[in-house]
């Protein structure tokens, strides 16, 4: 809206995030306020409400089997899931009658292709959808912009880890996949660092279980040297960063070692306990080159914080700092839980303001961009400033 001067910039915007992840767990939805100081151009966020929307059963099967699906039933989801958004952005709303509209919806989507390498990225969800059944402004298909810049699309929220948690060297986000971020020499570093949620809750499905609570079953098996080894050395390990994991390469090259003939004669637990070990060193990994490229020497300065899911999970975050000898620095409940929805709601901001919201630093795209597609279906509605903007529907 404020590339076609339409959008007043201001100091100040409502906005919810919206972020559905690789573990299908859920719909994470975020009413945020991000402020930005006119003279320093610092940013601040306040948290102002935030829910989990778990999926169904059945949608939990849509998304799940929707990559091996007819392109006509492909399109005819994305409009489904994208009313599906509404709904849960409709009844969140209704749930918080003190929040005044956001002034914009920032909608990850859900993830069902991502192959950069083909050039391919597809976020479910249509945006359009969205924004037709909120009458709000939408914005989506963050990642696309990038991967047609030959980016990997992956990963988005370092930026928003620069700008809003710059208090913290060293930003570590475990949901379905793992992802790292810091800034070395006003240069952001940023790539996927390993599997996670997605590769464990699997398995604790198999013990009947939504997760692995705390890690318990994880504590309770034994480490699989050989399973251990085959997934240390799969190759996506080696490469330098930039570089982005898709649910695509979980399914073709972990899922088969778990499922393997070595792993059939073992119980679930000892599956769990080889998984979270091969994470935690992964993850570890990461943070010890992060220590590296920081110069970051001092037991004191070992500090990271570490959000998503996984940082709920004990016996992983045990392991983690005992492999990498870092100290996990703690953020409140709500923004380790709902950092994601948050930082995709800021980087919807940055759309709106017409400004960056993608370094090719991360992405190893040819350079940085604006990423996303806004949506209207409203003639009139107010911008942060109260004055009157209209937009044909």
């Amino acid at each position: 809206l404020l590339v076609m001067g339409l959008f007043d910039r201001v100091d100040s915007y409502n906005a919810i995030g919206l972020m559905s992840g690789t573990s299908l767990d859920g719909l994470d939805v975020c009413y945020c306020r991000l402020t930005v100081d006119s003279t320093s151009h610092k940013w601040t966020y306040l948290i102002l409400a935030a829910r989990t929307f778990p999926y169904t059963d059945h949608w939990r099967t849509l998304l799940k089997e929707v990559p091996s699906s007819t392109a006509f039933e492909l399109i005819s989801l994305h409009k489904r899931y994208g009313l599906l958004l509404g709904e849960m952005v409709n009844t969140f709303m209704a749930n918080n009658p003190h929040l005044p509209p956001p002034h914009v919806i920032c909608s990850h989507g859900h993830t069902i292709f991502h192959q950069p390498q083909n050039g391919i990225t597809f976020q479910l969800g249509d945006g359009a959808v969205l924004a037709a059944s909120t009458s709000l402004p939408v914005v989506s298909d963050f990642r696309a912009v990038d991967v047609a810049l030959n980016g990997e699309g992956a990963p988005l929220v370092c930026l928003g880890d620069a700008a809003l948690f710059s208090d913290h060297r060293i930003c570590l986000n475990i949901g379905g996949i793992s992802n790292i971020s810091y800034v070395v020499r006003g240069k952001i570093v940023a790539y996927d660092v390993s599997l996670a949620n997605i590769v464990l809750n699997n398995l604790a499905k198999r013990l009947g279980k939504e997760f692995d609570e705390n890690g318990q079953f994880a504590r309770a098996g034994v480490v699989c040297e050989d399973i251990l080894a085959y997934l240390n050395q799969l190759d996506f390990y080696a490469n330098p960063p930039p570089k982005s994991l898709g649910r695509e390469w979980i399914e073709e090259k972990v899922f088969p070692i778990l499922d393997g003939e070595i792993a059939q004669s073992l119980p679930i637990v000892d599956i769990l306990r080889t998984a979270t070990e091969h994470i935690a060193e992964q993850i570890s990994r990461g943070i010890r080159q992060a220590f590296k490229d920081l110069e970051i020497f001092s037991e004191a300065e070992r500090r990271v914080l570490v959000t998503g899911g996984g940082a709920f999970n004990v016996y992983l975050m045990e392991r983690i700092q005992m492999l990498s000898s870092c100290v996990v620095e703690s953020v409140d409940a709500k923004t380790i839980e709902f950092k994601e929805a948050l930082l995709f709601a800021w980087l919807g901001v940055l759309r709106l303001r017409g400004e960056c919201n993608v370094v090719s630093s991360a992405t190893g795209a040819k350079r940085n961009s604006v990423g996303g597609c806004l949506y209207s279906t409203v003639e009139s509605y107010g911008n942060p400033s109260n004055s009157s903007t209209h937009l044909q529907s």
